[in-house]
């Protein structure tokens, strides 16, 4: 089976850390526009740059990516020397990346509310679930879930929690990631069988905090 755009994505940004400059051939060098002004035009540009950088003993990490057509998003904290945190988009035409623009900045520490520039769930799609927003005053909720995706707020015993009731937020469906690369027992632990879906093997995800619903 063919890698998908974000696979390829992610094995041309791993490249900074191995040097590596075989996932470089999904940039189409003749058609390529790079907004970053610290890169050259051209994958040659791009395959020079990683090598150098892979000198340095960088640290690349994806916190989570999504493919839209012929778009690639990716939220991405890199290491070098200092941790910083970028979100880098690119497009595709006729399945290689033809244009990138990325936006990087130092990491900082949490903000007023305790929340991290990366947390919040990774092991399923970012887009797992949305809400129209007005303007209205009142409170801020997660949404509702897209479409084939499961969302449950658990007890300890994993049991739905009484509307207005703190429990744990779990997500199911198709958007679930199959689990942790060379990590079984994580893997065992925070995916577990979503007991209320129709679909055998079905699993959902812990998502580690607290939510309440209506």
């Amino acid at each position: 089976m063919a890698a998908t755009k974000k696979d390829q994505i992610r094995a041309l940004l791993k490249s900074i850390e191995t040097g590596d400059p075989g996932p470089v051939a999904v940039v189409n060098e003749a058609k390529y526009i790079q907004h970053n002004p610290q890169t050259h035009e051209g994958s040659e540009g791009l395959a020079l740059l990683f090598k150098r950088l892979s000198k340095t003993e960088p640290r690349v990490n994806m916190v989570r990516a999504f493919e839209d057509d012929d778009f690639v998003f990716a939220h991405m904290e890199y290491d070098f020397a200092s941790r910083k945190i970028c979100f880098e988009v690119f497009r595709f035409e006729d399945g290689q990346a033809v244009e990138h623009w990325d936006n990087i900045q130092e990491r900082l520490g949490p903000n007023q509310s305790g929340r991290s520039m990366v947390d919040g769930p990774t092991e399923a799609t970012v887009w797992s679930s949305c809400e129209y927003l007005t303007g209205k005053e009142g409170p801020v909720t997660i949404g509702r879930p897209i479409s084939n995706t499961s969302m449950y707020v658990l007890d300890k015993d994993m049991q739905p929690v009484p509307a207005g009731v703190p429990g744990e937020l779990y997500i199911g469906g198709h958007g679930v990631a199959r689990g942790y690369l060379n990590a079984p027992e994580l893997t065992q632990e925070r995916f577990v069988s979503d007991c209320f879906a129709e679909e055998p093997g079905a699993r959902v995800r812990e998502q580690c905090f607290l939510i309440s619903r209506e």
